[in-house]
């Protein structure tokens, strides 16, 4: 879970998200209710050892990477932030 959707102007926020999904390898947006989460897919007879260790060093990589582009660009909150603040 990188952070949590503003409640107005997703718009931009959305076609963002649609858009990085596109063009990234390997890991991909979604939304559950108001979190948005950056997670891979694998294939079981893949995951081993190894892979799953260079797979998830990638995707802390790209998590630090996004959640600032989603608050400081698209008015993301950060999961412990309270929009009423």
């Amino acid at each position: 879970h990188l952070c949590k959707l503003p409640r107005q102007n997703i718009g931009v926020l959305y076609e963002f998200l649609l858009r990085e999904n596109y063009l990234l390898d390997e890991v991909s947006f979604c939304i559950d209710e108001r979190d948005i989460i950056l997670s891979f897919i694998v294939y079981e007879s893949h995951f081993m050892k190894a892979t799953a260790t260079k797979m998830i060093k990638a995707l802390a990589e790209r998590a630090d990477y996004y959640d600032d582009i989603l608050v400081d660009n698209y008015g993301a909150l950060w999961r412990e932030q309270d929009e009423d603040e």
